[in-house]
């Protein structure tokens, strides 16, 4: 059914796949319950890419629409979490990170407000640079990381916190928007 499922993966109840084949799950996944797999994309190529030992909790949706995901190994994306990559603009995820409840990373999210006299919904998206996570990254329950940010290796982003600029690695942050409260030693 999918591009690649690697051995041990196993799923839970009630998911939602959208074209499978352009979804790469490595060995030992877990895709719990009612969660969404949605790998739309215009292109030819994979749009979903899950490393190996990744657990995906109740009700996570990583959606595409004409971008892509990438995660890496060892990673915990906690329940109700939203992964969204639109137009190009890449989600990446790196190894050994952990991702809290009710998380939103979205690459890609902003329309082009320019113009008075064009719809808002027929506008363009515009290219923000994805969202990329460094290795061994912790956000939060509630974190928002926006399109354009990068989170250095071993940052923390605490809950409840809205990213909004990119973090050096070592930095805890936090706040609306997220600023950098302590670097970690």
């Amino acid at each position: 059914m999918f591009g690649l499922c690697g051995k041990g993966t196993v799923f839970g109840y009630g998911i939602v796949v959208r074209q499978p084949k352009k979804i790469i799950l490595g060995k030992s996944v877990v895709v719990s319950e009612y969660c969404i797999l949605d790998g739309r994309q215009g292109a030819d190529g994979q749009s979903i890419c899950v490393g190996d030992e990744v657990i995906l909790s109740n009700n996570v949706m990583l959606s595409c629409k004409d971008g892509s995901i990438v995660i890496g190994n060892n990673v915990g994306i906690n329940s109700q979490s939203i992964i969204q990559s639109t137009n190009g603009n890449r989600v990446s995820i790196n190894d050994d990170c952990v991702i809290g409840q009710r998380c939103l990373l979205i690459g890609g999210g902003n329309y082009d407000i320019s113009s008075k006299a064009s719809l808002i919904r027929t506008s363009p998206i515009i290219n923000d640079g994805g969202v990329t996570l460094d290795k061994n990254v912790w956000l939060g329950a509630h974190v928002s990381v926006l399109g354009g940010v990068t989170m250095g290796e071993g940052s923390v982003a605490g809950a409840g916190s809205v990213v909004s600029r990119s973090i050096e690695k070592y930095s805890v942050c936090m706040g609306i928007p997220a600023k950098v409260v302590k670097k970690r030693n």
